[in-house]
Parts: C-alpha cells; sequence; structure tokens
C-alpha cells in the first residue's frame, strides 16, 4: 500500500524487487487487486542451466520477452520481479524491436523468410504445433506459437497475401478468436543470426577460449539451438541488456526487503560457482558478472531507490563487511531513514469472536478494516457469518497473498482465506 500510495503521488512507474519469484508472483498478483495502475510480472530465468536441462523455459522467455515490450510502450505502471530478475542480462532493446514481426490482414509477405526469420528468433520447424516456441508450415498455411501466448496463430494465405488469421486450441483445432493482426517476439532471449555468431566467437576469444572449442560451442549453438549450451553462452550471443533499460523514464525502484534480498543475491553467487566449477562439462561457463548485472547498474541508470527493511535499529547500521560483495547497504549517510510498524495478519484459525473482537479494536482507534475473498460466493458467505458486524468492514473481492495491519495509515487488510486458515493452490 505504501509503495502504491508513492507511485500515485510521484506519477512514476515503479519497479518492485522481491528476494524470490515465489514472493515477486504472489506480489503482483497482490498489486493487480490493490493497484490503480497497469500491472506488469517480469519472470526470472536460470543464468547457468545444468547439462541435463536441454530445453529452455520458453515460456517464461516468452512472458519475459512481451514483459519487455509491453514496459517499452509504456504500458506498465507497476512492474514486480525478483532481485535475480532485476540483475540477470536480457535481450537488448534495439534486438527486442528490430526482430518482433507484426503480421496483419491484407499484409503481402514471403513465407519462405518469414520461416527463416523464425529459426533465427529460437522457434522450432515442426510438422504439427504441440508447444510454444515451434511453427508449422502446410501449403499456404502457417501455424505458429509464441510461448508467450494463451493459444497458437493459424495464418492462411492466398498467394502471399494474408486472408485470415485466426488463434486455434491444439487439441480440437478448432478456431477460439478471429484476430486482425498479431505481433510474433522472439522465443528465446538470444536470437541468433549471423551477427550473433561472429559476436559469439568474439566474445569467447576475448575471454581466453581456445580455437578448438570456440568452434565446438560455436557449431553446437547454431545448430542445436533449443540446447542449454545456447542458454549458457547467452551473453556471448548478445543477451547484454537490462530490465531497467526498457522504462521510457527511469522507474523508482523499490527493494522489498533488503535483508532477504542480500540472501538471496548471495546464494545466486554460491549456487553459481558450484553449477560452473563441475568438472564433466565439455562447455565450461563464463564469469558470474557475464550473466548479471551489479547492483550499481540501478545508479548508473539515474533510478531513484526506496530500500524496505524489516531490521531493528542496531541492525539498521550494521557495517557493510557482513554482506555479499554485492548486495545492498542497511544505511547509506546519503538516504534518508523512515520508519514504520506493520503488523502481521491476525492468527484467528477460523474463529469468529477473536476476529470480531480484533476488528472492534481496529474501528476504535480509526482503522479501516477490510476483508480479500477470492471470490463472490466466499464474500457472501463470510458476510452471512459476520451478520451485523459486516458493518464493521469493508467486503472486496479480490486476490491478496498475505493480509496486515498498518495503524499509523489506518488501515488493515485482511484475507479470507488466512481467516479460515485455507491452503492455496
Amino acid at each position: 500500500m505504501l509503495a502504491e500510495a508513492v507511485r500515485q503521488s510521484i506519477h512514476r512507474s515503479i519497479l518492485l524487487v522481491y528476494p524470490d519469484e515465489e514472493s515477486a508472483q504472489d506480489a503482483a498478483s497482490d498489486f493487480r487487486t490493490l493497484s490503480s495502475g497497469r500491472v506488469v510480472h517480469f519472470p526470472e530465468r536460470a543464468i547457468a542451466p545444468h547439462r541435463f536441462e536441454l530445453r529452455e523455459n520458453l515460456a517464461a522467455g516468452g512472458d519475459r520477452n512481451e514483459s519487455l515490450l509491453t514496459i517499452l510502450n509504456g504500458g506498465a505502471d507497476v512492474v514486480v520481479t525478483s532481485v535475480l530478475g532485476l540483475v540477470e542480462k536480457t535481450i537488448t532493446k534495439k534486438s527486442l524491436s528490430v526482430h518482433q514481426r507484426a503480421l496483419s490482414q491484407g499484409d503481402t509477405i514471403d513465407l519462405d523468410a518469414l520461416r527463416e526469420h523464425l529459426v533465427d528468433m529460437g522457434y522450432d520447424p515442426v510438422s504439427v504445433v504441440e508447444e510454444g516456441g515451434q511453427f508449422a508450415v502446410r501449403g499456404s498455411i502457417l501455424d505458429v506459437f509464441d510461448p508467450a501466448w494463451d493459444y497458437p496463430s493459424r495464418i492462411e494465405l492466398e498467394d502471399d497475401e494474408i486472408i485470415s488469421i485466426r488463434s486455434f486450441d491444439l487439441d480440437s483445432q478448432r478456431s477460439v478468436e478471429t484476430l486482425q493482426t498479431c505481433t510474433i517476439l522472439p522465443a528465446s532471449s538470444t536470437p541468433i543470426d549471423d551477427s550473433g555468431s561472429a559476436h559469439l566467437r568474439a566474445y569467447l576469444k576475448e575471454r581466453g577460449f581456445d580455437k578448438d572449442l570456440i568452434e565446438r560451442i560455436a557449431d553446437e549453438a547454431e545448430h542445436s539451438r533449443s540446447s542449454y549450451v545456447w542458454r549458457r553462452y547467452a551473453p556471448a550471443l548478445g543477451m547484454t541488456g537490462a530490465l531497467l533499460d526498457f522504462f521510457p523514464e527511469p522507474p523508482l525502484v523499490w527493494f522489498a526487503g533488503g535483508e532477504a534480498i542480500n540472501r538471496a543475491l548471495a546464494a545466486v553467487a554460491t549456487n553459481f560457482a558450484r553449477v560452473a566449477s563441475r568438472p564433466e562439462d565439455e562447455y565450461p561457463a563464463l564469469a558470474l558478472e557475464d550473466y548479471i548485472h551489479p547492483l550499481d547498474h540501478i545508479r548508473e541508470r539515474g533510478a531513484p531507490t526506496v530500500i524496505e527493511w524489516a531490521l531493528s535499529d542496531s541492525a539498521l547500521s550494521k557495517p557493510p563487511g557482513d554482506t555479499p560483495s554485492d548486495s545492498i547497504e542497511p544505511a547509506r549517510s546519503d538516504e534518508t531513514t523512515i520508519k514504520f510498524l506493520v503488523s502481521e495478519h491476525p492468527s484467528v484459525i477460523g474463529k469468529l469472536d477473536p476476529l470480531i473482537s480484533r476488528i472492534k479494536t481496529l474501528r476504535s482507534r480509526q482503522v479501516d478494516v477490510m476483508i480479500y475473498s477470492e471470490t463472490p460466493t466466499q464474500r457472501d458467505r463470510l458476510a452471512d457469518l459476520l451478520g451485523d458486524d459486516e458493518a464493521l468492514v469493508h467486503l472486496p473481492v479480490g486476490w491478496i497473498a498475505s493480509g496486515f495491519i498498518w495503524e499509523q495509515a489506518q488501515l488493515a487488510i485482511l484475507t479470507d482465506h488466512q481467516i479460515f486458515n485455507r491452503m492455496l493452490a
């Protein structure tokens, strides 16, 4: 709520950074409920894939590229990501802009050239499309499945002119929706073409790889484009961008939980060192700094920063030497510290008497109480249970991962699922 209030007061996009992907996903859901702005979740990807991970998670890669395009086009007021999502390198802004392909009814296209373009963008040519990141050509019909889409699209041609674009269901093959246009984004974070191949060789040579190893890596990357080698050497193929590059103006970067984010950064470094040191791997990893940006890149791009700490007064002045080398400093001389107290959701385990007692106490202190339910049915059931005491609270419908009480702001956000101790899928 504080982050949303700050966003509205400064009339600027906000980038919220959480310690891990699960926390970021929950927060994105919360902001879609509480924020009046347009909310985008930017997922992280694996920076150092294991040998047995033969394919990139194309759904995550597609979602990342779609999110970046939304941000680039000014369509995001609130962006939520993990700390790894913030620092790991992305497709460049130029590459995403150049390689997107918009197709509309009435367009004239060269099908052979489009097929070659899709291969360069990481799409697999198949006889029948079965999953994201694939395309199939049958005569004058092109089926393509951008990993960011819910359904694949079927594009029909008459000679070289597009006469129909429809999304369709994979199982039934029946049309879902008629489209006037569709925009196909790269299926991978690292499109590969002639310039990418040249960049790969030069990059590896600069880092001391011997000639035979460079050629073996280049050959594997060029002929097995969905292999883990392609991802392992993504920075050498041109994946050097940053999430912050895609904002029309630098956003306010809000770190939610400084101490947990520092632990997450330390874990990234530890896990990477373990993966990169495996002697049986015939394709050695690059250095960690090749895959991620240092935290200082935020200041270099002129983004103002807020760091939220859940620490005691003594911890706020903890010496930086106790934290990882690349971490958030607990307090800087050029920063302003604002303290506020937020309480966790009360634990009532389905018992209404202690819940109503707590609500009455909060209302006596002029605290507004809102209880969120996931569905109208759950809200109506809760209203029946509260009876006359329903007048003490507001009962909106929406998803909130975890409630809180912030008496200073005269606001309490509670959730139906926490009141009844209900596990969520």
